[in-house]
Order: structure tokens, then C-alpha cells, then sequence
């Protein structure tokens, strides 16, 4: 197993609050969540269910964005009224 080092990080109050939320809907503490999310992002990973990767998605047309997180929008509301309470996504 790797060796852990311990790092101090200087960030907002209303981002400390935002990644406290998604951790906790993702059953982590901070520095799991904050972990992982560097991991992520370290690999090249999205959260495909998010609108907003839309905007890490090469396009040859800039209105082929708006589409994707028009369609990524839809999706989520689609999944939250047929999978009422899930909050991981049902087919990962």
C-alpha cells in the first residue's frame, strides 16, 4: 500500500461545504471524497451524469454542447422519477 502524506489545503467556506455534501451523499468522508475526486480527474475521469462534463467533451460544433447537457439534464430527471431515492446511478 502506498504511503499516505498528510497535506493542508486552503479553499473557500462554499466549496468546503459543497464537497462535504457530496461526500456525504456518497457515503465518504472529506478526504476519501477529496481522494477520489483527484484520482478522477488525475485519469481523465467525469461524472457523465453531471451537465456540466459536457463542457470537458471536444466538439466540432459548440452547439453540439448545449445538446449534451440538455440531454444529460433529461437523463437525471428521467432516473430521479423512475429510481425515486437512488442516489448512486442504477446502471453503473
Amino acid at each position: 500500500m502506498a504511503v499516505m502524506k498528510t497535506i493542508n489545503l486552503r479553499i473557500s467556506s462554499d466549496l468546503l461545504e459543497q464537497i462535504d455534501k457530496a461526500a456525504a451523499a456518497s457515503g465518504q468522508d472529506r478526504s476519501n471524497w477529496l481522494r477520489h475526486a483527484a484520482t478522477d480527474k488525475l485519469n481523465g475521469n467525469i461524472n457523465t451524469r453531471d451537465p456540466a462534463s459536457a463542457d470537458q467533451i471536444q466538439v466540432v460544433d459548440e452547439r453540439a454542447r448545449e445538446i449534451v447537457k440538455d440531454i444529460l439534464a433529461r437523463i437525471n430527471r428521467l432516473e430521479k422519477t423512475v429510481f425515486p431515492g437512488e442516489d448512486n446511478d442504477p446502471f453503473a
